[in-house]
């Protein structure tokens, strides 16, 4: 994790904030702290962040339209979403927008700052690898499906697919290595880092959420196959 990390927390309760930008702070993490939604939005686009935490009841804009707004913006940004147990349908929406992990309130601080690191952690590996090796083959799939590793890039009948960091994370882990099946703790653990707490990463919802820009059917994949019990392999 860069030890410049700086993450953005909007959220409009001021002890839970100052409790999360203290725990923070002792991983050498700073935290900027916005409690109205619509300025979030504004600071998340104006100034460059590691991560945006988002509250989804907010004043004036929703942690739900924040997360719209920059995925359409600012398609590489982490985001981590922060939910009761109440809002199921807002985090299955924020994870259809693309947030890349959700923690439900009431969390242990302990938990947050998991989820955190392991995103800046995995953050920081993306940005290391913009240079990847010349001697990294580019992979070509025969089926309407053109995966550029080089260049990082994804092209389905000729089409540009824009993916999020965490979505091209998941499709060049395994297409690197077609035919290889990746169990569920491997991709875990590789996407998301070592990771604490009651809530499981999204692993199905970021595959769902890929199958349906690379895949021609979703509901009968060719690219991304589940591999029943284990995990997934990406198939050729």
């Amino acid at each position: 994790m860069s030890a410049a990390a700086t993450v953005l927390l909007v959220e409009d309760d001021p002890d839970l904030a100052e409790i999360v930008r203290l725990k923070a702070e002792s991983f050498a993490i700073r935290v900027e702290v916005v409690s109205d939604g619509k300025a979030g939005l504004e600071c998340a686009l104006s100034q460059d962040f590691s991560l945006v935490i988002l509250d989804i009841n907010l004043p004036r804009l929703s942690g739900i339209d924040i997360c719209r707004e920059l995925r359409a913006k600012k398609a590489g940004l982490p985001i981590l979403m922060l939910t009761s147990l109440s809002d199921e349908s807002d985090v299955v929406l924020g994870l259809e927008l693309g947030a890349d992990d959700y923690v439900t309130k009431p969390f242990r601080p302990r938990e947050l700052i998991s989820r955190m690191r392991g995103l800046l952690d995995r953050n920081s590996r993306l940005r290391l690898s913009e240079v990847p090796s010349a001697t990294e083959p580019e992979m070509r799939n025969r089926k309407g499906l053109h995966v550029d590793l080089l260049a990082r890039s994804v092209f389905r009948d000729g089409e540009c697919v824009d993916c999020t960091s965490l979505e091209w994370e998941l499709l060049a882990v395994l297409a690197k290595t077609p035919n290889r099946v990746f169990t569920r703790e491997e991709l875990i653990d590789r996407l998301w880092g070592d990771v604490s707490g009651d809530s499981e990463p999204p692993l199905n919802r970021l595959v769902c959420r890929l199958r349906k820009k690379l895949e021609c059917d979703p509901t009968n994949p060719r690219h991304i196959i589940t591999v029943f019990g284990v995990g997934y392999r990406w198939g050729e």
